[in-house]
């Protein structure tokens, strides 16, 4: 005798060949855990997979907890990847949402990595549209414009990493010019 092997139910892969061949079909919804399914496939409780997960139309992640969590993996090493097409988009985002169903956009990547924040078409690395609160030091590699009409407090050096330690504007170097853009002396 041979051991014994106690399923609730067993389906085997079928061979042969055919638009047919099923190894089970089941013409309504199907429930795990549930006895009232409402969807193709209803799981109550844990869903564990090791292979991929592919959704023929819009994946819908919804969730009862309070703080939901999208681990990247378990090691210390492991990264979450998002990816806005598997595909060759020239016109795709990673848009962040909140509020009401994420109704009201936070922030948003588009297709050339510039990101977006008040805006859906960042034109720059960083595109910040509204009022921003920065602390701590900024550091620039290069040329810093400013349009509109600037407020600095506190102090200011020019051509130095060095600020001031009195309130004053200091020029290191350059010319400059009060109600010119062209200045031509200190």
């Amino acid at each position: 005798s041979g051991a014994e092997t106690s399923w609730g139910l067993y389906v085997d892969a079928q061979s042969g060949s055919g638009t047919a061949n099923y190894g089970a079909y089941i013409g309504t919804n199907v429930g795990i855990g549930t006895s009232t399914p409402a969807y193709n496939l209803s799981v109550v409780g844990t869903l564990n997979t090791t292979g991929a997960a592919t959704f023929g139309s819009t994946m819908v992640i919804t969730t009862s907890l309070t703080t939901p969590i999208v681990y990247g993996g378990s090691a210390a090493s492991s990264t979450l990847s998002l990816r806005s097409t598997s595909g060759t988009g020239t016109t795709d985002a990673i848009i962040f949402g909140v509020g009401t169903d994420g109704g009201t956009e936070a922030a948003r990547i588009i297709s050339s990595g510039n990101v977006g924040i008040g805006t859906s078409t960042p034109a720059y690395n960083l595109s910040l549209v509204g009022t921003f609160n920065g602390t701590g030091a900024a550091t620039l590699g290069s040329t810093l414009a400013v349009t509109g009409g600037t407020t600095l407090s506190g102090n200011v050096g020019i051509g130095t990493a060095t600020v001031p330690t009195v309130a004053s504007l200091v020029v290191y170097s350059g010319n400059v010019g009060i109600g010119t853009i062209t200045p031509t002396q200190l």
